[in-house]
C-alpha cells in the first residue's frame, strides 16, 4: 500500500483537478462549435445529435474518470455510452447493419457480460476473492497494518469499529458496495495529518468520527459527492492533528457523521 505525503496528496489532487478541467473545457468548446456551425448550416443536423447526446456525456465522463484514475468506473461508463451510441450510427450509415434499430434489444445481455469481465479484472488485480466476498459482519485483520488501513470491497461491504490506538489513514475502495468505518475510539497523529483516500463506484462511504476532530475533505465526484453531515466541524487550519479525506464518488457518495 503506498501512502502519500500530504504534498504528494495536493499536488495529485490539484493535476487531477487541472486535467478534468482542460477536458471539460475542450468538451465545451467542441459543443459550441458544433452547434455554431449546425446553426449556420455548415455541420449536418444528424451528426449535430449523434455529438450531442446522452450517449456522449456517459463517453465524456468515462474519460474523465479513467484520467482521474479511477478505472472501474471510467470502464463502465465508456461500455455503456459506446453501446448506445451504435444504433444510432447505423441511422446515419444504414451500411452498418449490425447496429440496427434492435441492437440495444439483442445485445444487451452482452453489456452485462461486459461489465461484469470488467469488475472482475478490477477486482482480481486488487484484491483477493476470498477476502472481498466476506460477511459485511467479519474483519481481517491483515487490512489494517501500523495504523493505515485497506479496503477494497466489490459486491460487498463492511461495518467496523476501529480499535487502533492512532489511526493514519489509507485506503477505502467500493464497487457496488458499501463500508462503515466507526473512528471514535481512536486518535489522530501528532506528527501530521491523516490522509484517507476514499474511491467509490455505485456504492457508499459513512465515516463515523468524533466531534472535535479537524477533517479537510477534498472532492473530486462524477455525478457524486461526499459530505460532513456532522453537527458541529471544527476548522481544519489545525496541520497537525488533521484528517484530510480525498473523495472519488462516481455515481455513489458517501457521508462523515
Amino acid at each position: 500500500m503506498i501512502n502519500y505525503t500530504q504534498q504528494e496528496e495536493e499536488a495529485r489532487h490539484a493535476k487531477n483537478n487541472a486535467s478534468s478541467a482542460i477536458i471539460v473545457g475542450i468538451v465545451l468548446v467542441i459543443v459550441g462549435v458544433i452547434i455554431v456551425l449546425s446553426n449556420i448550416g455548415l455541420f449536418p443536423y444528424s451528426l449535430r445529435h449523434l455529438f450531442i447526446s446522452w450517449q456522449m456525456l456517459l463517453i465524456v465522463l468515462g474519460i474523465i474518470g479513467l484520467v482521474k484514475g479511477n478505472k472501474t468506473a471510467g470502464v463502465i461508463l465508456l461500455m455503456v455510452g459506446v453501446f448506445f451510441l451504435l444504433p444510432k450510427m447505423s441511422y446515419l450509415w444504414p451500411a452498418i447493419t449490425i447496429f440496427g434499430a434492435d441492437f440495444t434489444r439483442n445485445f444487451w445481455p452482452l453489456l452485462i457480460i461486459l461489465c461484469g469481465a470488467g469488475l472482475i479484472v478490477t477486482a482480481k488485480s486488487g484484491v483477493n476473492y476470498t477476502e472481498q466476498y466476506k460477511s459485511r459482519q467479519q474483519f481481517d485483520s491483515s487490512n489494517i497494518k501500523e495504523g493505515y488501513i485497506n479496503y477494497n470491497f466489490v459486491f460487498s461491504g463492511t461495518d467496523q469499529v476501529l480499535l487502533e490506538q492512532v489511526f493514519k489513514g489509507g485506503n477505502i475502495k467500493t464497487t457496488f458496495g458499501g463500508a462503515t468505518l466507526d473512528l471514535r475510539r481512536t486518535s489522530l497523529p501528532e506528527d501530521g495529518p491523516a490522509i484517507l483516500n476514499i474511491d467509490t463506484t455505485f456504492g457508499g462511504v459513512t465515516l463515523i468520527v468524533p466531534e472535535q476532530w479537524s477533517v479537510e475533505l477534498r472532492q473530486n465526484s462524477i455525478l457524486g459527492g461526499f459530505k460532513d453531515n456532522r453537527y458541529s466541524r471544527p476548522s481544519y487550519n489545525n496541520t497537525t492533528q488533521k484528517l484530510i479525506i480525498n473523495a472519488r464518488c462516481t455515481f455513489g457518495g458517501g457521508e462523515i457523521r
